[in-house]
């Protein structure tokens, strides 16, 4: 039995070896000091340090996923590191650079990762081209997306040559929540990653549907994380007010009522409760959901095979969540 990790981080050691070489050309640096590396950009911006196993040897990492039970992971950088300060020119360099690294390393390993390509989405148009060339020439099965871009929602953001790209290529876009400054709400607790990320995904994709994008897009499919943050449980709520929203303040754009667009995603099993993920199976379909794990975060699930057995779904259904439907969507063969 094999099982593929829709949903895991990696930061190749190209990436902070590129940032050491000429990181001044793309307005980052590694801050000083002892312990993990951190990244700093030219607009002032600090990341946390790195966790450990964040930039582990691919070894390690292929080790740790052995462990799992896991095959292959579809790899993407950590959102924070996207450069939201950076100008265009400046950011589309930086996104070259960690596309770069992760494409060697899939190229390298092909039996163990993919990968998902990134952009700096400061400059759509150039955004759109770096995505092109990343699934064309650098092999990428998809598409990452900030869930916000300096704290306005990806469907406000004027984004179209983009997603016209998404569509074109036929990769699905995965949409992954970011937050460079929690406020004090979320501070402690892991309420960031518990509440702060899942809504900043539901936020995401809600403006991606009244604002249109989706209906201009038709055949642009998303994936979203954490089972989809509060999309499925609030949809009832999107649709009422959907239909009772005046336009004088601000009515939708969409063509149907939010639930309409449900299937249009695929949702991973990040729910850390067999339960929620037969719930989550319940309300779209077996064929949406993929296994997966956020490794190397906090909140990771560290046994998704043991949390897909909890969900007790029917072996064929399984078999599409541990394999069958990353396969599909990511185009793996």
């Amino acid at each position: 039995m094999t099982a593929i990790d829709a949903h895991a981080h990696y930061i190749p050691a190209g990436i902070l070896d590129a940032v050491r070489r000429e990181g001044d050309a793309m307005g980052v640096s590694i801050s000083p000091g002892e312990g993990p590396p951190a990244l700093a950009y030219a607009d002032g911006t600090r990341l946390r340090p790195f966790f450990p196993r964040l930039i582990e040897t691919e070894e390690a990492r292929i080790a740790a996923m052995a462990g799992m039970g896991l095959s292959m992971q579809v790899l993407s950088v950590w959102t924070d590191m996207f450069g939201f300060g950076l100008s265009a020119e400046k950011g589309t360099r930086w996104h070259r650079v960690m596309n770069d690294a992760l494409a060697d390393l899939c190229h390298r390993r092909p039996e163990h990762f993919a990968w998902l390509a990134s952009a700096a989405l400061q400059d759509p148009v150039a955004a759109a081209a770096e995505l092109r060339r990343a699934v064309r020439e650098g092999g990428a099965k998809g598409a990452a997306a900030p869930a916000n871009f300096g704290g306005i929602s990806l469907g406000e953001l004027e984004l179209d040559p983009y997603w016209a790209a998404v569509q074109e290529l036929g990769v699905p876009l995965f949409i992954h929540p970011v937050d460079l400054a929690p406020g004090p709400r979320v501070r402690r607790w892991g309420l960031t990653q518990v509440a702060g990320y899942t809504f900043d995904t539901t936020l995401a994709i809600a403006s991606l549907i009244h604002s249109g994008v989706l209906d201009r897009f038709p055949e642009m499919e998303l994936f979203l994380p954490h089972g989809g943050g509060a999309l499925l449980w609030l949809s009832g709520r999107l649709d009422v007010m959907y239909e009772r929203l005046p336009a004088a303040a601000g009515g939708s754009g969409a063509k149907h009522p939010p639930s309409h667009y449900l299937r249009r995603c695929h949702y991973d099993t990040i729910l850390h409760s067999g339960d929620l993920v037969r719930t989550l199976v319940g309300m779209v379909g077996a064929d949406r959901v993929l296994l997966g794990t956020d490794d190397a975060f906090p909140p990771m699930d560290r046994d998704p095979l043991a949390t897909l057995a909890a969900a007790a779904l029917p072996e064929e259904e399984a078999a599409l969540i541990r394999e069958g439907n990353a396969r599909a969507l990511f185009g793996l063969g």
